[in-house]
C-alpha cells in the first residue's frame, strides 16, 4: 500500500481571529468627534502614551465673561468672611434704644403716679410700707428693661446671621455664574468610545478557544493517523 493520505494541518483548525482590539480602536476615533456650538467647542487629542484627552473652551465673549467671574470669586474671597460682629452691635442698640425711648416716658409716669397715690394715702416715705411699694415698683420696672434686652440681644443675633448670609451669598455670586456658563459647554450627540477591556478580554478568549480547537484537531490527526498506519501493516 502507498503512503496514507494525512490531511494538511494547515487547512484544518480554528481560523484566525478577528482583530476585536483594532475595531474598538476605530470605534474609539470615530465617536471622538470635533464639536462647536455657538457657545463652545470641544476638541479631543490623543497622548503619545495612547490615552485621549478631551479639552473644551467657550466662545471668545464667554471665555472673557468667565475669566471675569473667576477674578470676582478670587477677590471676593480675598478677606475673611463677615462674622456679623458690627451688624449685630447696632442691631441691639437700635432695638433696645427704641424699646427704651418708649419705657423711659412710661415708668417715669408710672413712678410719679406712683409717688402721688402713696402720698395722698399719707403713708410715710420712711415707713416700711412705703419702701416696699418702691421695691415692687422697680422689680417691675427692671422686669420690663431686661425684657427689652433680651429681645435685643435676640434681633442682634438674627441680625447677625442675615448679614453673614449675605455676604456668603455675595462672595459666591460669581460661582453660580460660573457654572451657568459651564452648562453651556455641553455638546449634543457624544457617543462613549469603544470597550478597550471588553475587546481585550474577547480577543483573549477567542484565542484560548482557537488553542483548544487547534489541540483537538491535532489530537484527532495524530489518532487517526495511528489507525492509519496500523491498518497498512495488515
Amino acid at each position: 500500500m502507498g503512503a496514507p493520505n494525512i490531511p494538511n494541518p494547515l487547512d484544518k483548525g480554528a481560523p484566525p481571529p478577528p482583530d476585536y482590539k483594532g475595531a474598538a480602536a476605530q470605534d474609539t476615533l470615530s465617536n471622538r468627534p470635533d464639536q462647536s456650538t455657538p457657545y463652545g467647542s470641544s476638541r479631543w487629542t490623543r497622548g503619545p502614551d495612547g490615552n485621549w484627552s478631551q479639552n473644551t473652551s467657550f466662545a471668545p465673549g464667554l471665555q472673557g465673561a468667565n475669566e471675569s467671574m473667576m477674578g470676582q470669586l478670587g477677590s471676593a474671597w480675598a478677606n475673611p468672611l463677615d462674622n456679623g460682629a458690627a451688624a449685630r452691635d447696632k442691631a441691639e442698640g437700635a432695638i433696645y434704644g427704641r424699646a427704651a425711648s418708649r419705657l423711659d416716658p412710661m415708668w417715669n409716669s408710672r413712678e410719679h403716679d406712683m409717688q402721688v397715690q402713696l402720698a395722698n394715702q399719707g403713708i410715710d416715705p420712711n415707713s416700711a410700707a412705703y419702701t416696699k411699694a418702691g421695691s415692687d415698683f422697680g422689680r417691675s420696672r427692671n422686669d420690663a428693661y431686661t425684657s427689652a434686652l433680651m429681645e435685643a440681644i435676640m434681633g442682634g443675633g438674627q441680625e447677625a446671621s442675615r448679614q453673614q448670609g449675605m455676604d456668603i451669598n455675595s462672595r459666591m455670586a460669581p460661582l453660580q455664574g460660573m457654572s451657568g456658563l459651564r452648562s453651556l459647554l455641553q455638546m449634543p450627540g457624544f457617543m462613549g468610545g469603544g470597550n478597550q477591556l471588553g475587546a481585550a478580554q474577547a480577543q483573549g478568549n477567542y484565542g484560548l478557544q482557537s488553542s483548544d480547537i487547534n489541540r483537538q484537531f491535532y489530537n484527532d490527526l495524530i489518532s487517526n493517523g495511528m489507525k492509519l498506519f496500523g491498518s497498512g501493516k495488515k
